[in-house]
């Protein structure tokens, strides 16, 4: 339940779910949260890990593609590392190696390493048929200094080239400071937010303002006034 929901180990302490258990199973004795990262995750990593190597093992050559970023609830940096195959009977498979930490400075030189030693970890050397990055210039150092093919995300080079087209239009970057400074307004005045949310009453409507954004528009939340 922890890993399929992505829940804190924590929860095991919390009353709402000692109380539901207690009643679905009152001989349950709840073990502590020591006890899951210790011994119960560990161990389901484990078997997880070996039956992937294992299928692994049988292909005979796998694509990957990695990415690095920032977390923003604790500034942490992590690389991610993503391996596509076909199977036997002409499926496509897929599956998350390792969501890693990746501390320090993400030059050329430590990006290599961790993915020659990702590589060795799941016995994947020789096996890679085209490792697809971001168009990050150090990201690209790192993945020709391990000697993989490789080739750029294509939809984030479409996103590089959109976003740098309009950083290059003054007229447009003139346009957006106005909505911005409305926008602004709005969020560091509880009086204004107030006032807009009573007259949006008014006309049966709720929205929130938000500051423009890079994502596509079906990624944006219903209920968001966009600016």
């Amino acid at each position: 339940m922890i890993c399929v929901d992505n829940e804190p180990f924590n929860m095991v302490k919390r009353s709402g779910f000692n109380k539901l258990m207690s009643f679905v199973k009152p001989q349950y004795k709840m073990p502590g949260r020591k006890y899951f990262t210790e011994t119960v995750i560990p161990q389901m990593y484990t078997e997880l890990k070996t039956k992937i190597m294992s299928t692994l093992e049988t292909v005979t050559a796998v694509s990957l593609n990695s990415d690095i970023w920032t977390c923003s609830h604790n500034n942490e940096s992590f690389i991610s590392f993503t391996s596509h195959w076909i199977s036997d009977d002409f499926k496509q498979q897929h599956c998350t190696l390792n969501v890693r930490h990746f501390p320090g400075r993400h030059t050329g030189f430590a990006i290599k390493n961790i993915l020659e030693k990702l590589l060795n970890e799941w016995n994947l050397a020789g096996k890679i048929h085209l490792l697809i990055y971001d168009n990050g210039a150090k990201m690209k150092k790192g993945v020709d200094d391990a000697s993989l093919d490789s080739f750029g995300c294509f939809l984030h080079t479409i996103h590089l080239f959109v976003t740098e087209s309009i950083k290059n239009q003054k007229s447009v970057q003139d346009l957006l400071v106005r909505p911005r400074k409305v926008s602004s307004h709005f969020h560091h005045s509880s009086s204004a937010t107030d006032k807009l949310k009573l007259i949006q009453i008014y006309q049966g409507i709720q929205l929130k303002m938000i500051q423009d954004i890079c994502k596509s528009l079906r990624e944006v939340p219903r209920g968001t006034l966009r600016f």
